[in-house]
């Protein structure tokens, strides 16, 4: 019965995405790289990825742990201006709207899960170049000289 999240997703990706953008478009970015104008081009891939993970799970005792929360995904960034996060909570809602409902109990955990993983893998990666994040080096202080 899992099998059938890939299809559902194909089947159903252009009400996915128009509830999405939808979605998107009813929040005020959060910054400029997080205009409803640029994340849709990167709905496709996302869909596409989320449909390859779903086709390859990882092992059942996997599904057995309790998923995170979307919301919690915010505490991954701790400037909260990651474009990503509107993108991955929206995304949450859409797929809960449009597939949602003809779901069973493991194919919403199973979903769930894997968007949960997808979205954490991807905040997780802008927030790690992000400059806000990263140590602030004071460049009037010599560097420290290495020692052999």
């Amino acid at each position: 019965m899992l099998c059938r999240l890939p299809d559902l997703l194909r089947t159903h990706r252009s009400q996915l995405k128009a509830e999405w953008l939808r979605l998107l478009k009813a929040r005020p970015p959060i910054s400029p790289m997080g205009l409803p104008e640029i994340l849709r081009h990167r709905m496709d891939d996302t869909l596409t990825e989320l449909t390859t993970f779903l086709r390859n799970p990882p092992a059942a005792r996997w599904l057995e742990r309790s998923p995170d929360c979307m919301e919690q995904l915010r505490q991954l960034c701790r400037c909260g201006l990651n474009p990503l996060l509107d993108y991955y909570l929206t995304g949450c809602d859409a797929l809960q709207a449009i597939l949602g409902p003809g779901l069973i109990e493991s194919e919403k955990r199973l979903l769930e899960h894997a968007w949960h993983q997808l979205a954490q893998h991807e905040i997780e990666a802008l927030c790690g170049v992000c400059c806000r994040c990263a140590p602030v080096v004071d460049l009037t202080e010599p560097a420290p000289r290495a020692t052999v």
